[in-house]
């Protein structure tokens, strides 16, 4: 099973065939010539002696070497322990409550399901792993083995142990029943000693939705399980393969496998070495009191396309696609988003990176551009200290993915573009949207885009002059620089007497586009909430 934090595991089975050839002997006898004959070649040694006949020697029978007998599947439960393996991987590893851990181990099931030495097993047994070690019955040394394929969100991997000519387990191919009668295989607790438990399936059908696979239908079963079964068989009576071994519920003695139709649908991908629903990591859906916080890292295959673009063992990824993610506890979001992707296609990543010098908030393209730190909280940036985010925001996106920005969990968002020929892009955030449309009671931030070089910054602010200047008290035009954006800026006070806004033109260094912001607000605590989403903000270009 897995830990809550961390787990990582091994599996492998072999068995080796000789044979010998037997040497051919061959007699060879020489012909001896007859008196009468002798006495002719001595009367007359100049004649030439007749030829005499002989008989041709017989060679002896050559032995034909019995063929070895070719490995075949398990028939029964004695005959499934010489295909059942135990892994155990070794590598460094990221804990969120113990750090960093180096060359640790952690051990797992698996089995073997042909006889060069195919295995399945969970991927969060081996994902991240430098080192991967299959224990076989009857041997004494490990085996190496190495990962051919891995699925993130099914919770699958196949590996490829050294050797050929394994014991190995068959797929059932009946129906699953409530009720049935199954057997739980595998090595638990990182021990040497093999295990079986029988239990029968209580759920042929149920959710697999956990902190760290997404799996739509999964069985329920009472075969006991432990730490360490993870990846192992469920086996019918026969020693046919039912499921595979990855989750339970200790305390209420449910455990779960993942079904075969599940495993088949990914397993001829993994097979050509391909990975499926993946970006390579061996994380875990992360959660607090208050809710979700992100998908937790402990360990990233190197390589793969989370390897690429930066993410490292014991980040915090918070955002796919502009979704924020494990809001629910599990890895439901994430694995949503990478269904509905292709492998190669480009995916937009929020990561927060927690350091000595505070936490980073990271932004990158997953198959495109690196992560790079776009803000830090909790330490000294820009010579002054910023407040963490809290932990119930949520990172959100305008409807093109262009505009970007943290706003707090229960916030109303309009994403969609104002009605305007000028603004392609514009994200609003507040409490309570129709406060700050339709009157002057309520607070919050509104974001717009343009990529129109034509128009000044001062133009923009202009426009927006008359309309508010005409109820609030204007306090003038300011400039502003913060070393990316560029620009100026208005304050307008007690707006029909209470409300105020604070209006912002800005443009980069090269004028390659233009923003509007405003931050609307009636009191110092309202402020520092906007202020907090404004700091916070990315412009994905």
């Amino acid at each position: 099973m897995k830990n809550i934090y961390a787990q990582f595991a091994l599996l492998v089975m072999v068995l080796l065939a000789a044979c010998s050839s037997p040497a051919e002997e061959i007699i060879d006898l020489e012909p001896v010539p007859n008196t009468s004959e002798r006495a002719r070649i001595e009367s007359h040694p100049s004649e030439e002696p007749a030829a005499v006949p002989t008989t041709a020697p017989t060679a002896e029978p050559v032995a034909t070497a019995e063929p070895e007998p070719s490995p075949t599947p398990a028939g029964n439960l004695m005959e499934v322990q010489p295909a059942v393996v135990r892994i155990v991987a070794e590598g460094s590893f990221v804990d969120p409550d113990q750090g960093t851990q180096l060359n640790v181990s952690g051990s797992g099931s698996g089995f073997i399901i042909s006889p060069d030495g195919l295995a399945v097993t969970n991927n969060h047994v081996v994902t991240g792993a430098a080192i991967l070690r299959v224990y076989i019955q009857g041997e004494r040394e490990p085996r190496n083995a190495r990962v051919l394929g891995v699925s993130e969100c099914s919770d699958l991997a196949l590996i490829d142990i050294d050797g050929d000519d394994f014991s190995f387990l068959q797929w059932y191919d009946g129906d699953i029943t409530v009720g049935q009668e199954v057997y739980a295989a595998g090595y638990p607790l990182g021990e040497s000693e093999f295990t079986l438990t029988r239990g029968i399936v209580s759920k042929a059908s149920t959710s697999g939705e956990t902190e760290w696979a997404s799996v739509d239908s999964v069985m329920e079963h009472d075969a006991t399980l432990n730490r360490g079964n993870s990846g192992g068989p469920l086996i019918t009576r026969e020693g046919q393969v039912i499921g595979v071994n990855f989750a339970g519920n200790f305390e209420r003695s449910q455990y779960f496998a993942i079904g075969r139709s599940e495993v088949e649908r990914v397993l001829d991908t993994l097979r050509q070495e391909e990975n499926v629903n993946s970006i390579g990591i061996n994380g875990m859906a992360l959660s607090d009191a208050e809710g979700g916080l992100g998908i937790w890292v402990f360990s990233v295959e190197s390589g793969s396309p989370a390897d690429r673009v930066g993410v490292k063992g014991g980040d915090l990824i918070i955002s796919l696609e502009g979704l924020t993610l494990a809001v629910d506890g599990t890895l439901s979001d994430y694995c949503d988003v990478l269904r509905s992707r292709e492998m190669d296609d480009v995916l937009s990543i929020g990561v927060l990176r927690f350091t000595d010098g505070g936490t980073e908030l990271l932004k990158g393209r997953i198959n495109g551009s690196e992560l790079e730190v776009m803000d830090v909280f909790g330490g000294q940036a820009d010579g002054g200290t910023q407040a963490a985010p809290p932990a119930d925001s949520a990172i959100v996106q305008d409807a093109t993915g262009t505009l970007e920005a943290i706003v707090p969990a229960g916030w109303e968002v309009r994403t969609q573009a104002p009605d305007s020929d000028l603004y392609s892009a514009q994200l609003v955030a507040a409490p309570q949207l129709s406060l700050i449309d339709d009157s002057w009671a309520g607070y919050g931030i509104s974001i717009a885009f343009t990529d129109n070089r034509d128009i000044s910054v001062d133009a923009l602010l202009d426009y927006n002059n008359g309309l508010y200047s005409a109820v609030c008290d204007y306090d003038g035009r300011e400039p502003y620089d913060d070393g990316q954006l560029i620009g100026q800026y208005e304050f307008f006070a007690n707006c029909e007497g209470t409300t105020a806004i604070g209006v912002l033109a800005l443009t980069t260094p090269n004028s390659d586009y233009h923003l509007l912001i405003q931050l609307q607000y009636l009191n110092d605590a309202q402020l520092d909430e906007v202020i907090a989403i404004f700091n916070n903000f990315v412009v994905n270009r």
